[in-house]
C-alpha cells in the first residue's frame, strides 16, 4: 500500500474522525470490497505464476490490505485500480492487443512529457501510463494511431518546425474559410469544409505546397461567389453604392518566415455609401476573418500587406 494511503488511514481513523464519515460516504460497501480484494489477490497470483516484474503496492498477496484500502477509497478509485491491474496483467501475458496498447501508452506518456510548456490540455495530454493504456484497450487501434499522430503534429507546431508552421497557417486558414462558409450560410459541405483544425493540419503535412495552395483556392473560389449572394431571406442593404474588395499581398508567419498564402489567396468585401466607408468595412471584415493587415510595403510578422479594388454597385449582403 502506498505511503499516501497509509497516511490517509491514520488521519481518517485517529486524528480527524469526521473525515472518516466523509470518506466512507463515497466509498465502496464491504461486499464490493470483498470481491475487489479477492480479485486483486487472484491477479497477483497469476502475475507471480507468469513471472511478471510487478512490485508496486497494486501487486501484493495481502487480502486484508486490498480490502482495507477499498473500504476507504472512492468508488471511481476502486474501479480504476481493478481495471489497471487487469490491463497490466494482460500486458504481462503478452496478449496481442495489450502489447500494442503498451507501446501506445509508453509513446503517449512520452509525448505528453514533451508537450509540457506548450499549453496543451485535456485527456490527450495527461501524464499517466495507466490511463493511456486503459483508453487504448477500450478503443479501436486505429483511434490510438490517430491520437499518436495528432500529438506528433501539435508537438511539431509547438516546436516551431517551419514545415509544421506552414501547415499550422494552412489549417487555421481552412478553418477560417469554413467559418465564413457557415456564417454566410453558403451551404458548402464535404471533407474540405470542416472546422476541425487537427484534420486540416494532418492532411497538410502529407502533401506538397502546390496541393495546399490548390486546396485553399478550391475553398476560396466558391467563397468569393458566395460573398456576392444576398443572405437567405435578406434584402440588399440601403446606402450601398460602392463596394471595396481587399486582397492580401505579401504575408509572413508569426516567426518571420514567409507564408504559404499567395498574393490574392484571401479576400473580403465591404460596401457603403462612399468608397471610404466601403474600404473601412472591407478591412474590418478581412481582419475578422483572416487576421492582421498592415499598410507598409513589407508585412510585419504574423500579418499581410494588401491591395484594394473599388467597384461601383453593391456586392455585399
Amino acid at each position: 500500500m502506498s505511503r499516501f494511503f497509509r497516511w490517509l488511514f491514520i488521519v481518517a481513523g485517529v486524528v480527524v474522525p469526521t473525515l472518516l464519515s466523509i470518506t466512507r460516504a463515497g466509498a465502496e460497501s464491504p461486499a464490493v470490497c470483498q470481491a475487489y480484494a479477492t480479485e486483486a489477490v487472484n491477479d497477483y497470483n497469476q502475475a507471480a505464476a507468469a513471472r511478471c516484474p510487478l512490485s508496486n503496492a497494486r501487486w501484493q498477496p495481502n487480502y486484508n490490505n486490498h480490502y482495507g484500502w477499498c473500504l476507504n477509497a472512492p468508488t471511481a478509485w476502486v474501479q480504476s485500480e481493478a481495471n489497471f491491474r487487469r490491463n497490466e496483467l494482460a500486458v504481462c501475458k503478452h496478449e496481442q492487443r495489450a502489447s500494442q496498447c503498451r507501446e501506445y501508452a509508453i509513446t503517449a506518456q512520452s509525448q505528453a512529457q514533451s508537450g509540457v510548456g506548450c499549453g496543451f490540455s485535456g485527456g490527450r495530454w495527461h501524464n499517466s501510463y495507466d490511463l493511456h493504456l486503459d483508453w487504448c484497450l477500450h478503443n479501436p487501434i486505429e483511434a490510438a494511431n490517430a491520437e499518436l499522430n495528432t500529438r506528433y503534429l501539435l508537438l511539431g507546431v509547438c516546436g516551431r518546425d517551419p514545415r509544421f508552421l506552414a501547415c499550422d497557417a494552412y489549417a487555421r486558414r481552412a478553418v477560417a474559410q469554413n467559418l465564413e462558409n457557415e456564417r454566410r450560410n453558403c451551404g458548402y459541405t464535404g471533407g474540405r469544409w470542416q472546422n476541425n483544425y487537427e484534420n486540416h493540419l494532418g492532411w497538410c503535412i502529407n502533401v506538397d505546397q502546390q496541393a495546399r495552395d490548390s486546396e485553399s483556392r478550391e475553398r476560396e473560389g466558391p467563397l468569393s461567389q458566395c460573398r456576392t449572394w444576398p443572405a437567405r431571406g435578406a434584402t440588399v442593404a440601403s446606402g450601398c453604392a460602392v463596394s471595396t474588395i481587399v486582397r492580401n499581398d505579401q504575408c509572413r508567419n508569426v516567426d518571420g518566415t514567409g507564408s504559404s498564402l499567395q498574393p490574392g489567396g484571401s479576400q473580403a468585401v465591404g460596401c457603403g455609401a462612399s468608397a471610404q466607408e466601403a474600404r473601412e468595412r472591407a478591412l474590418f471584415s478581412y481582419r475578422q476573418t483572416f487576421g492582421a493587415l498592415n499598410d507598409g510595403d513589407q508585412p510585419a510578422n504574423g500579418s499581410c500587406t494588401y491591395d484594394t479594388e473599388d467597384v461601383a454597385g453593391c456586392l455585399c449582403l
